[in-house]
């Protein structure tokens, strides 16, 4: 369809000078879309610079106006999900400035947001995305420095996020699915959950699926070679 267009440089961030990254989006109840993506200022070629959080409205998906940047904890906020619990809509991101730890503030109107909060700080991690499955809230994010993906749950899907699991750690036997699972994206269709994930290849990153699964003790399993085929093409 394009490139999404919209003012604050969205549809042309060479000429404004400006860099996005990783867009979150989501509905509300009245079928308006929502996204928050991570917008930098500037086009570097480190990683640097100020991030924040800006939020954008849509009804078609394609062209996109500009509501407000989210105040959240520092400048330097990237990875933002958005998602609802009851009248609530919590935001889940990574500030950078704090260790790299997972934050979360909440809204009722995806306007105005509560006082951040630090509720995942065992290790620098990425991408967090929350998902509601088998009854039970869960959260999987990117561990930066440690290999696989780290799994988290939650009684209220707001707070209070206990360790579960790594999975995605071992090296899987699908073509380019020899390394360990980064970035994640869950989609959840009734009882089964479907995890996306990347692949660094060296010179190409890959996009690869698997199935997530419950095991008897409570904890998130994946085995990414569910599906693989029995005879693997050639690398």
């Amino acid at each position: 369809a394009g490139i999404c267009q919209g003012d604050q440089g969205l549809g042309d961030p060479i000429k404004s000078n400006c860099t996005w990254w990783a867009p979150g989006l989501v509905y509300d109840d009245k079928n308006v879309l929502h996204m928050f993506v991570t917008y930098v200022d500037g086009i570097y070629t480190k990683w640097e610079g100020k991030r924040f959080i800006k939020h954008f409205t849509s009804t078609d998906g394609v062209n996109f106006q500009y509501q407000d940047t989210v105040k959240l904890s520092s400048e330097r906020c990237i990875d933002a999900m958005v998602y609802n619990v009851d009248d609530i809509w919590p935001m889940v991101y990574k500030d950078e400035a704090a260790g790299s730890h997972i934050f979360t503030a909440a809204s009722k109107d995806l306007k105005t947001w509560d006082t951040p909060k630090d509720i995942i700080h065992d290790v620098p991690q990425e991408g967090p995305w929350v998902i509601r499955w088998k009854n039970q809230w869960w959260m999987i994010s990117d561990p930066l420095r440690q290999t696989g993906l780290r799994v988290y749950k939650s009684e209220n899907g707001i707070d209070g996020w206990t360790f579960v699991s790594v999975i995605l750690q071992e090296p899987g036997t699908r073509t380019q699915d020899q390394r360990p699972g980064a970035h994640p994206a869950v989609i959840v269709q009734g009882d089964r959950a479907f995890i996306y994930y990347f692949t660094d290849g060296g010179k190409q990153d890959v996009i690869q699926m698997a199935e997530l699964t419950l095991g008897a003790d409570g904890k998130v399993l994946c085995n990414r070679d569910q599906y693989a085929p029995a005879t693997q093409p050639a690398k």
